[in-house]
């Protein structure tokens, strides 16, 4: 690009995860003006909404008056409004998961400004928690994509029931990668590292409560190293009679994994549903790469869960998701 040409980006959204979603900031509500993007530069976005919902409308409007009154009432808007994808998408420009999905961003989030007159609320992650029982992490291991390496996700959580804090379970980071199955025993040390840091830094008063590995695929060599370096660990819900088990790992109960990912989303709700687990600050912010895609894979893949629709081939951290919910707030064992 010559110095001092322009970059003009022209695009309807139908996708959070698509070229403006991650150029724009992540607490974007539909605004239009100059902002400091994702990419390091400063972008002008221009923004008209067919309903506003915003107070920097460049036409001047008012949150919740449409577009072109002179020419459409609101009767004529309300027929696309029935339809929330393509309204969210094509008319609004901020597109949402499709409908269906069992996890919203408010109930993982916290609220951080509340919704006006024409416009939606914004939420935000909470910070790291201090004084929590304890962590653990969970790892799912995919079975091999033709001559790929496995996909293998790793999600850390902070458990804290008793009170000390203002909610139940954390999210606290999470780790997404390709890596074949003769190296996951020597990937495996770093995990159980990073729990243990983890617990320091969340002052847990019973530390790191080590893996819950799903028996399956790469699985199975996970567990048999980690028993190796530590023997296996056993949980129940009650925080007094959790151990120390150092690297400790133990396979989930097969009732978990063998429902479908469906139920296993429908076991993990009710927690989730009563705001009793948030995502952190570093859990909600970082990005890496996985097979070419930088995004937030652990925030996508749980907020992009839907019912009734083909689930994308890479959801190996919402299962991750899943299965510490059961098994650190809910029925471990499934229905």
């Amino acid at each position: 690009l010559i110095p001092g040409g322009w970059v003009v980006l022209v695009m309807t959204r139908w996708d959070m995860d698509d070229v403006a979603g991650r150029l724009l900031p992540r607490e974007w509500n539909g605004d239009s003006g100059e902002f400091e993007c994702r990419d390091g530069k400063r972008w002008r976005v221009l923004c008209i909404q067919a309903k506003c919902e915003t107070g920097t409308d460049p036409l001047g409007r008012k949150p919740g008056e449409y577009l072109a009154p002179e020419w459409f009432d609101p009767g004529h808007w309300s027929q696309f409004e029935a339809n929330e994808i393509l309204w969210n998408s094509l008319y609004q420009q901020r597109p949402q998961p499709l409908g269906g999905a069992f996890f919203k961003e408010e109930q993982l989030l916290v609220l951080s400004q509340p919704g006006t007159e024409g416009r939606k609320p914004i939420y935000k992650p909470v910070p790291m928690p201090r004084y929590i029982d304890a962590t653990l992490v969970v790892i799912d291991c995919a079975s091999k994509d033709s001559n790929e390496h496995d996909g293998v996700g790793a999600t850390y959580f902070g458990v804290s029931l008793h009170g000390t804090t203002p909610h139940k379970l954390y999210v606290l980071d999470w780790d997404y990668t390709q890596i074949s199955s003769n190296l996951l025993s020597a990937w495996l040390p770093s995990i159980f590292d990073r729990c243990q840091a983890l617990a320091v830094e969340c002052v847990a008063r019973m530390g790191s409560l080590g893996a819950w590995i799903e028996d399956k695929a790469g699985g199975i060599v996970l567990l048999q190293h980690a028993m190796v370096l530590g023997g296996r660990v056993t949980m129940d819900r009650r925080p007094e009679t959790f151990a120390r088990p150092g690297y400790a790992a133990r396979p989930i109960d097969s009732k978990l994994t063998s429902l479908g990912k469906e139920w296993r989303n429908i076991n993990a709700s009710a927690p989730v549903s009563r705001g009793e687990v948030k995502f952190t600050e570093l859990a909600f912010t970082k990005t890496s790469d996985f097979k070419g895609v930088v995004a937030n894979h652990q925030w996508n893949q749980v907020i992009g869960f839907r019912t009734g629709v083909k689930q994308m081939a890479n959801d190996d951290l919402d299962d991750t998701f899943c299965y510490g919910v059961a098994i650190a707030l809910g029925n471990s064992e499934g229905f």
